[in-house]
Protein backbone atom coordinates (compact mmCIF):
# COMPACT_ATOMS: atom_id res chain seq x y z
CA UNK A 1 0.00 0.00 0.00
CA UNK A 2 2.87 2.10 1.15
CA UNK A 3 4.28 2.10 -2.51
CA UNK A 4 0.96 2.31 -4.08
CA UNK A 5 0.67 5.87 -1.98
CA UNK A 6 4.83 6.84 -3.15
CA UNK A 7 3.95 6.67 -6.91
CA UNK A 8 0.64 8.25 -8.45
CA UNK A 9 1.23 6.90 -11.80
CA UNK A 10 0.41 3.34 -10.18
CA UNK A 11 -2.36 4.40 -7.46
CA UNK A 12 -4.10 6.11 -10.39
CA UNK A 13 -3.97 2.59 -12.65
CA UNK A 14 -5.44 0.64 -9.35
CA UNK A 15 -8.00 2.71 -8.98
CA UNK A 16 -9.03 2.81 -12.59
CA UNK A 17 -9.03 -0.75 -12.50
CA UNK A 18 -11.25 -1.00 -8.99
CA UNK A 19 -13.57 1.21 -11.05
CA UNK A 20 -13.77 -1.03 -13.78
CA UNK A 21 -13.86 -4.22 -11.56
CA UNK A 22 -16.47 -2.92 -9.25
CA UNK A 23 -18.88 -1.81 -12.27
CA UNK A 24 -18.37 -6.09 -14.03
CA UNK A 25 -19.14 -6.93 -9.83
CA UNK A 26 -22.70 -5.16 -10.10
CA UNK A 27 -23.25 -6.58 -13.53
CA UNK A 28 -22.39 -10.20 -11.78
CA UNK A 29 -24.62 -9.70 -8.98
CA UNK A 30 -27.77 -8.42 -11.11
CA UNK A 31 -27.05 -12.00 -13.16
CA UNK A 32 -26.82 -13.84 -10.22
CA UNK A 33 -30.25 -12.72 -9.06
CA UNK A 34 -31.53 -14.95 -11.97
CA UNK A 35 -30.71 -17.85 -10.05
CA UNK A 36 -31.85 -17.20 -6.89
CA UNK A 37 -28.80 -16.69 -5.01
CA UNK A 38 -28.62 -14.63 -1.65
CA UNK A 39 -26.66 -11.46 -2.01
CA UNK A 40 -25.80 -9.28 0.73
CA UNK A 41 -26.08 -5.41 0.86
CA UNK A 42 -24.21 -2.77 3.18
CA UNK A 43 -26.15 -0.35 4.48
CA UNK A 44 -25.12 3.10 5.79
CA UNK A 45 -24.30 2.47 9.16
CA UNK A 46 -22.28 -0.71 7.47
CA UNK A 47 -23.92 -3.92 8.83
CA UNK A 48 -24.91 -6.16 6.60
CA UNK A 49 -28.44 -6.80 5.00
CA UNK A 50 -29.63 -10.05 3.70
CA UNK A 51 -31.83 -9.79 0.32
CA UNK A 52 -33.11 -12.71 -1.44
CA UNK A 53 -34.76 -12.09 -5.29
CA UNK A 54 -38.17 -12.09 -3.87
CA UNK A 55 -37.72 -8.33 -2.71
CA UNK A 56 -40.44 -6.35 -4.47
CA UNK A 57 -38.07 -4.00 -5.92
CA UNK A 58 -35.97 -6.49 -7.88
CA UNK A 59 -38.50 -6.71 -10.50
CA UNK A 60 -37.24 -9.36 -13.33
CA UNK A 61 -37.74 -7.58 -16.71
CA UNK A 62 -38.40 -9.83 -20.09
CA UNK A 63 -35.18 -9.19 -21.31
CA UNK A 64 -32.66 -12.03 -21.23
CA UNK A 65 -28.95 -13.08 -22.57
CA UNK A 66 -29.63 -15.63 -24.84
CA UNK A 67 -25.75 -16.83 -24.21
CA UNK A 68 -26.58 -17.69 -20.59
CA UNK A 69 -29.16 -20.28 -21.73
CA UNK A 70 -28.06 -24.39 -22.29
CA UNK A 71 -29.97 -27.32 -23.20
CA UNK A 72 -32.14 -28.83 -25.56
CA UNK A 73 -34.85 -29.40 -23.01
CA UNK A 74 -35.51 -25.89 -22.47
CA UNK A 75 -35.51 -24.56 -26.35
CA UNK A 76 -37.98 -27.94 -26.54
CA UNK A 77 -40.16 -26.40 -23.74
CA UNK A 78 -40.31 -22.97 -25.20
CA UNK A 79 -41.86 -23.97 -29.14
CA UNK A 80 -44.34 -26.56 -27.17
CA UNK A 81 -45.69 -23.22 -24.73
CA UNK A 82 -45.57 -20.90 -27.89
CA UNK A 83 -47.09 -23.28 -29.79
CA UNK A 84 -49.60 -24.15 -27.30
CA UNK A 85 -50.41 -19.93 -26.69
CA UNK A 86 -51.14 -19.51 -30.78
CA UNK A 87 -53.64 -22.46 -30.77
CA UNK A 88 -55.26 -21.36 -28.27
CA UNK A 89 -55.00 -17.76 -29.31
CA UNK A 90 -57.08 -18.63 -32.67
CA UNK A 91 -59.47 -21.01 -30.55
CA UNK A 92 -60.50 -17.73 -28.81
CA UNK A 93 -60.67 -15.77 -32.05
CA UNK A 94 -63.23 -18.32 -33.92
CA UNK A 95 -65.44 -19.11 -30.63
CA UNK A 96 -68.64 -16.72 -30.42
CA UNK A 97 -68.21 -13.53 -28.81
CA UNK A 98 -65.08 -12.42 -25.90
CA UNK A 99 -66.59 -11.89 -22.81
CA UNK A 100 -64.25 -14.13 -20.73
CA UNK A 101 -62.16 -15.12 -23.38
CA UNK A 102 -59.24 -13.90 -21.46
CA UNK A 103 -57.98 -16.59 -19.00
CA UNK A 104 -54.95 -17.83 -17.70
CA UNK A 105 -53.99 -20.12 -20.28
CA UNK A 106 -50.61 -21.78 -18.80
CA UNK A 107 -48.68 -21.04 -15.94
CA UNK A 108 -45.06 -22.61 -15.61
CA UNK A 109 -44.47 -23.95 -11.99
CA UNK A 110 -41.62 -25.38 -10.19
CA UNK A 111 -39.50 -24.36 -7.25
CA UNK A 112 -37.44 -20.97 -6.97
CA UNK A 113 -34.25 -20.79 -9.10
CA UNK A 114 -35.26 -23.57 -11.20
CA UNK A 115 -35.83 -21.41 -14.78
CA UNK A 116 -39.47 -20.46 -14.84
CA UNK A 117 -38.72 -16.68 -15.76
CA UNK A 118 -36.04 -17.79 -18.33
CA UNK A 119 -38.43 -20.22 -19.92
CA UNK A 120 -41.50 -16.85 -19.53
CA UNK A 121 -38.76 -14.72 -21.22
CA UNK A 122 -37.79 -16.88 -24.09
CA UNK A 123 -40.97 -17.65 -24.87
CA UNK A 124 -42.18 -13.80 -24.10
CA UNK A 125 -39.68 -12.62 -26.94
CA UNK A 126 -40.48 -15.45 -29.35
CA UNK A 127 -40.72 -14.15 -33.00
CA UNK A 128 -43.93 -16.10 -33.14
CA UNK A 129 -45.53 -14.59 -30.31
CA UNK A 130 -44.59 -11.21 -31.52
CA UNK A 131 -46.22 -11.99 -34.86
CA UNK A 132 -49.46 -13.29 -33.23
CA UNK A 133 -50.03 -10.85 -30.39
CA UNK A 134 -50.15 -6.93 -31.35
CA UNK A 135 -49.58 -6.07 -27.34
CA UNK A 136 -47.01 -8.14 -25.21
CA UNK A 137 -46.70 -6.80 -21.45
CA UNK A 138 -44.45 -8.27 -18.57
CA UNK A 139 -45.87 -7.81 -15.34
CA UNK A 140 -43.22 -8.58 -12.34
CA UNK A 141 -45.74 -9.42 -9.30
CA UNK A 142 -43.55 -10.88 -6.47
CA UNK A 143 -44.25 -11.57 -3.24
CA UNK A 144 -45.32 -8.76 -1.47
CA UNK A 145 -47.89 -7.04 -4.18
CA UNK A 146 -48.69 -3.58 -3.88
CA UNK A 147 -52.46 -3.49 -6.28
CA UNK A 148 -51.73 0.21 -7.03
CA UNK A 149 -48.52 0.18 -8.53
CA UNK A 150 -49.63 -3.08 -10.32
CA UNK A 151 -52.69 -1.50 -11.68
CA UNK A 152 -50.40 1.56 -12.94
CA UNK A 153 -47.59 -0.70 -14.68
CA UNK A 154 -50.48 -2.39 -16.68
CA UNK A 155 -51.84 1.23 -17.45
CA UNK A 156 -48.38 2.26 -18.54
CA UNK A 157 -47.51 -0.65 -20.54
CA UNK A 158 -50.97 -0.05 -22.40
CA UNK A 159 -50.29 3.38 -23.54
CA UNK A 160 -52.42 4.96 -20.76
CA UNK A 161 -50.47 8.49 -19.86
CA UNK A 162 -49.84 9.14 -16.12
CA UNK A 163 -51.98 12.05 -15.91
CA UNK A 164 -55.14 10.39 -17.58
CA UNK A 165 -55.58 8.07 -14.23
CA UNK A 166 -56.69 8.43 -10.63
CA UNK A 167 -54.99 6.96 -7.78
CA UNK A 168 -57.59 4.77 -5.94
CA UNK A 169 -58.18 0.94 -6.78
CA UNK A 170 -61.46 1.02 -8.14
CA UNK A 171 -60.30 3.76 -10.57
CA UNK A 172 -57.63 2.67 -11.70
CA UNK A 173 -59.61 -0.57 -12.25
CA UNK A 174 -62.54 1.15 -13.86
CA UNK A 175 -59.84 3.20 -16.68
CA UNK A 176 -58.12 -0.22 -17.32
CA UNK A 177 -61.27 -1.62 -18.22
CA UNK A 178 -61.74 1.44 -20.62
CA UNK A 179 -58.29 1.33 -21.97
CA UNK A 180 -58.25 -2.36 -22.74
CA UNK A 181 -61.51 -2.35 -24.46
CA UNK A 182 -59.36 -0.06 -27.16
CA UNK A 183 -56.80 -2.56 -27.41
CA UNK A 184 -55.84 -5.57 -29.55
CA UNK A 185 -55.09 -9.28 -29.05
CA UNK A 186 -52.53 -8.99 -26.31
CA UNK A 187 -50.17 -11.46 -24.25
CA UNK A 188 -49.75 -10.72 -20.91
CA UNK A 189 -46.82 -12.55 -18.52
CA UNK A 190 -47.44 -12.15 -14.87
CA UNK A 191 -44.15 -13.13 -13.85
CA UNK A 192 -43.79 -15.06 -9.67
CA UNK A 193 -47.30 -14.85 -8.82
CA UNK A 194 -47.33 -15.69 -4.78
CA UNK A 195 -51.09 -15.74 -4.49
CA UNK A 196 -54.29 -15.98 -6.82
CA UNK A 197 -55.74 -13.44 -5.15
CA UNK A 198 -54.24 -11.05 -7.70
CA UNK A 199 -56.13 -12.44 -10.62
CA UNK A 200 -59.25 -12.90 -9.17
CA UNK A 201 -59.82 -9.92 -6.90
CA UNK A 202 -57.56 -7.31 -9.09
CA UNK A 203 -56.88 -8.01 -12.54
CA UNK A 204 -59.58 -10.84 -13.98
CA UNK A 205 -62.83 -8.31 -14.48
CA UNK A 206 -60.88 -5.53 -16.06
CA UNK A 207 -58.87 -7.67 -18.82
CA UNK A 208 -61.95 -10.31 -19.57
CA UNK A 209 -63.06 -6.92 -21.80
CA UNK A 210 -60.19 -7.34 -23.51
CA UNK A 211 -59.82 -8.86 -27.10
CA UNK A 212 -60.81 -12.16 -28.31
CA UNK A 213 -57.83 -14.67 -28.75
CA UNK A 214 -55.93 -12.71 -25.35
CA UNK A 215 -53.60 -14.95 -23.22
CA UNK A 216 -52.12 -14.70 -20.16
CA UNK A 217 -48.97 -16.47 -18.95
CA UNK A 218 -48.23 -17.12 -15.21
CA UNK A 219 -45.44 -18.33 -13.68
CA UNK A 220 -45.58 -19.44 -9.92
CA UNK A 221 -43.82 -21.81 -7.42
CA UNK A 222 -46.95 -22.99 -6.20
CA UNK A 223 -48.60 -25.30 -8.17
CA UNK A 224 -51.71 -24.74 -5.61
CA UNK A 225 -51.44 -20.95 -7.28
CA UNK A 226 -51.97 -22.28 -10.52
CA UNK A 227 -54.57 -24.38 -10.11
CA UNK A 228 -56.64 -21.41 -8.10
CA UNK A 229 -56.13 -19.71 -10.89
CA UNK A 230 -57.61 -21.77 -12.69
CA UNK A 231 -55.25 -22.25 -15.28
CA UNK A 232 -55.89 -24.20 -18.74
CA UNK A 233 -52.48 -25.72 -18.91
CA UNK A 234 -49.30 -26.43 -16.60
CA UNK A 235 -46.15 -26.84 -17.11
CA UNK A 236 -43.71 -28.19 -14.63
CA UNK A 237 -40.01 -27.13 -14.76
CA UNK A 238 -37.63 -29.97 -13.70
CA UNK A 239 -33.97 -29.15 -12.44
CA UNK A 240 -31.31 -29.62 -14.95
CA UNK A 241 -30.32 -32.87 -16.64
CA UNK A 242 -26.48 -33.29 -15.28
CA UNK A 243 -24.74 -32.31 -18.89
CA UNK A 244 -26.96 -29.41 -19.25
CA UNK A 245 -26.08 -28.01 -15.27
CA UNK A 246 -22.54 -29.23 -16.49
CA UNK A 247 -22.54 -26.47 -19.42
CA UNK A 248 -24.61 -23.83 -17.32
CA UNK A 249 -21.65 -23.85 -14.72
CA UNK A 250 -18.75 -23.91 -17.50
CA UNK A 251 -20.77 -21.16 -19.34
CA UNK A 252 -21.01 -19.18 -16.08
CA UNK A 253 -17.16 -19.54 -15.23
CA UNK A 254 -15.49 -18.83 -18.19
CA UNK A 255 -17.58 -15.42 -18.36
CA UNK A 256 -16.67 -14.65 -14.80
CA UNK A 257 -12.76 -16.00 -15.08
CA UNK A 258 -11.52 -12.93 -15.89
CA UNK A 259 -13.17 -10.89 -13.37
CA UNK A 260 -11.66 -13.02 -10.40
CA UNK A 261 -8.08 -12.77 -12.41
CA UNK A 262 -8.23 -8.68 -12.55
CA UNK A 263 -9.02 -9.41 -8.81
CA UNK A 264 -6.20 -11.57 -7.93
CA UNK A 265 -4.17 -8.78 -10.07
CA UNK A 266 -5.00 -5.84 -7.97
CA UNK A 267 -4.57 -7.72 -4.65
CA UNK A 268 -1.04 -8.93 -5.81
CA UNK A 269 -0.13 -5.41 -7.06
CA UNK A 270 -1.37 -3.75 -3.50
CA UNK A 271 0.40 -6.15 -1.13
CA UNK A 272 3.63 -6.10 -3.16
Amino acid sequence: MFFCFCNPVVAHEIGRKIQAINQQLEDLERRSSRFGFITQAINSSGDAINNTSNFSLSNTGSVFIQSDVVGEKIEEDKKKIVDMLIKKKDASVGSKGNNNDVVVAIAITGMGGIGKTTLAQMVFNDSKVEENFEERIWLSVNHDVNEINVLQSLLTSFGLKHEDRAENTDSLKHALKDTIQQKKKFLLVMDDVWSEKVWYELLRAPLSHGASGSQILVTTRNVEVAIGMKAQHLHRVDKLQPEDAWALLKNQVSCNFNILLQLFTITVCCTQ
